[in-house]
């Protein structure tokens, strides 16, 4: 592949956290999250001409970070923000008002101070939520258990966890005929028909997807 440095000058200290494709002759927004909770919308026409150097898309404070970003073309209307300690809060994009560049944005959900946002992901009805943890358990869970609250709240359980699966470390919304792929930091796939994944309530911890080493 091409590194990344010969598409844009990335500044010391700082990593991709996100990749997202921009569909052409639409108007659409971005949702932004940050580790600490903080989400924002940006009108993608804010962010048209793009330098080498790169444009500050979210000002984020010295302890935080971005995690990740959800293209919003109006299908979306309810995305689900969810935390490494396993609580989520599912809320209404247009609860989040169109905000300037430099902006850092308003509390998307409130955690504990050593809890952070490992996910952000666009609500589907008639979907599942799939979660996976850092030691290889797994879960589906019915939409319909996810209750809608406003932006800025602690949520509710979405993973539970005990030592033996670890903390959540991945969220996605997911159909049944959907496919998945679980890769470890060592660089093992496991690549799965979501079906075959059991579903349980919100507080279950789920079953073992991989082996880990």
């Amino acid at each position: 592949g091409i590194p990344m440095i010969n598409l844009v000058n990335i500044p010391k200290g700082e990593k991709i956290a996100s990749i997202i494709a921009m569909p052409a002759g639409k108007r659409f927004s971005f949702l932004f999250v940050s580790s600490k909770g903080y989400v924002k919308r940006l009108l993608a026409s804010q962010i048209k001409m793009i330098r080498t150097c790169g444009i500050r898309v979210m000002s984020v404070a010295p302890d935080d970070y971005l995690v990740s970003v959800v293209l919003l073309d109006g299908s979306i209307n309810e995305v689900l923000v969810v935390s490494r300690h396993g609580k989520g809060v599912r809320f209404k994009v247009n609860e989040v008002r169109s905000m300037g560049r430099t902006a850092r944005g308003v509390i998307g959900i409130r955690m504990k101070p050593d809890d952070k946002v490992i996910a952000l992901a666009p609500i589907k009805e008639n979907h599942y939520i799939l979660t996976v943890t850092e030691l290889g358990y797994g879960k589906r869970t019915a939409m319909k258990n996810f209750p809608v609250y406003h932006r800025g709240a602690g949520g509710v359980i979405v993973q539970g966890f005990s030592w033996k699966s670890g903390r959540l470390v991945g969220m996605h919304c997911v159909e049944k005929d959907d496919e998945m792929m679980v890769i470890t930091n060592a660089g093992t796939l496991l690549w799965s028909a979501v079906k075959e994944i059991p579903v349980y309530g919100r507080i279950a911890r789920g079953v073992k997807l991989i082996n880990l080493k």
